[in-house]
């Protein structure tokens, strides 16, 4: 069978949604390499794929140019971590910067083994280019959020200027380092439009189309597949204490990247101790003293970490972040969404999720505990919503997985043994 190769970042929402790839790859009879940053990758590695890391140059959030031998961001880039307009000018430098210190170290990793298709993380475009041209095997771009086009990109939605502009000041710089990484690469040189866009043929979408913004846009070769649930669904353990009879009804969580909000938290946790219900809030272990704190209330519980997949099973609310993967689960299980985004990809989310009426954007700010309180009553009650959720879910559980994921990659697979063996490379 077939040589596959997955490439991701060191991020818990990029990882989640491609284990269940690995399993579904492996029970077809297929060799898999995962492909990730040192530290991450044990989930792949115990569903069945050989784990290969890699040195990475990313952080979460850069507060000054990387370092070491692929090309350095523009002279004006900030020195201070961005603001979310600068960030989006200086994260493409971030992004073809790591993918010049990739791309040699996977060129050796596989120089005696090449994989028969490479799928690899949106974030890692410019190496997944790289990596498909030089061995000359089928690139798939994955993306665990929105996907890009011309009629969609995350500046354009939240009115950012763009590195895109020819008249943006980063964009020339952006240009020769893309030429730049072409000729050490030795590959041909994207454009910004290609490189800012993720612009491919092939691609993976861990959403639905009808979630996705200006989904019937996007081509056949695009495959919208949802969430890909079923391997951590199999490991998920119900919720338990404080009470192992009744289950969790409202579930909190802000995610695991971005805690330090103790302020929207002491919201939460009052604005849960007000709702006659059973309350989970995960939080990390970020309390004003480091620690989590104890909610002063029987019905709320406050855990560092919980199986999130467990307390959506039976929640009526989830209060989140609105982290795309997140939302995604919820949306399977068919839970109505209070949406407290603090990222501008956030609230892109939070802004679809109220379009479609599947939930409530409360925004980036702090809410007030009545607020919350209030959104989280009519979360539950509103007739529109709970509609819309509950069709949406179906949505969701009719895209396939990583059961379609897996059909288009081998289809993509008997393609080029197609054309090899009528001669053509």
């Amino acid at each position: 069978m077939a040589h596959i190769a997955i490439l991701t970042i060191g991020a818990h929402g990029h990882i989640n949604p491609t284990i269940d790839l690995v399993t579904e790859a492996v029970t077809r009879g297929h060799r898999v390499t995962y492909c990730v940053p040192a530290g991450f990758g044990s989930a792949a590695e115990t569903a069945g794929a050989r784990l290969l890391t890699y040195g990475s140059l990313l952080t979460p959030q850069p507060a000054s140019p990387p370092s070491g031998p692929a090309p350095a961001p523009p002279v004006d880039a900030p020195a201070q971590a961005p603001t979310a307009a600068e960030l989006a000018a200086y994260l493409p430098f971030i992004l073809l910067a790591e993918s010049g210190h990739v791309v040699p170290q996977l060129l050796k990793a596989f120089a005696d083994d090449i994989p028969d298709v490479l799928l690899y993380d949106r974030t890692a475009y410019a190496t997944g280019r790289a990596l498909g041209e030089r061995w000359r095997r089928p690139a798939v771009e994955v993306f665990v959020s929105f996907a890009y086009n011309e009629h969609f990109s995350l500046a354009a939605a939240t009115h950012q200027q763009s590195v895109l502009d020819p008249d943006h000041h980063a964009y020339r710089a952006l240009a020769d380092q893309l030429a730049a990484f072409a000729t050490a690469t030795g590959t041909q040189p994207v454009t910004v439009d290609d490189f800012v866009l993720g612009r491919t043929d092939e691609a993976i979408a861990f959403l639905p189309r009808a979630f996705q913004y200006a989904g019937d846009t996007f081509g056949s070769g695009h495959e919208f597949v949802g969430p890909c649930l079923r391997t951590r669904l199999a490991a998920s353990t119900p919720t338990g204490a404080p009470d192992r009879h009744r289950p969790v009804e409202i579930y909190a969580s802000l995610g695991t990247a971005f805690t330090d909000r103790p302020q929207t938290y002491d919201a939460i946790i009052d604005a849960l101790g007000q709702v006659d219900a059973r309350s989970l809030l995960s939080m990390g272990s970020i309390g004003h003293d480091g620690t989590v704190p104890d909610a002063g209330n029987d019905r709320v519980e406050i855990r560092a970490s919980v199986d999130q997949l467990s307390a959506l099973a039976t929640a009526r609310v989830f209060v989140t972040h609105a982290g795309m993967g997140s939302v995604m689960e919820a949306l399977y299980f068919g839970v109505p969404l209070v949406c407290l985004p603090r990222t501008t990809e956030q609230q892109t989310v939070a802004r679809r999720i109220a379009e479609l009426g599947l939930g409530i954007d409360l925004g980036a700010d702090a809410p007030t505990p009545a607020g919350l309180r209030t959104a989280i009553e009519r979360a539950q009650t509103d007739p529109r919503i709970l509609r819309s959720v509950r069709a949406m879910r179906d949505v969701v559980r009719a895209t396939g997985g990583a059961t379609a994921a897996m059909d288009a990659v081998q289809r993509l697979l008997a393609q080029r043994s197609a054309a090899l063996c009528a001669g053509t490379p």
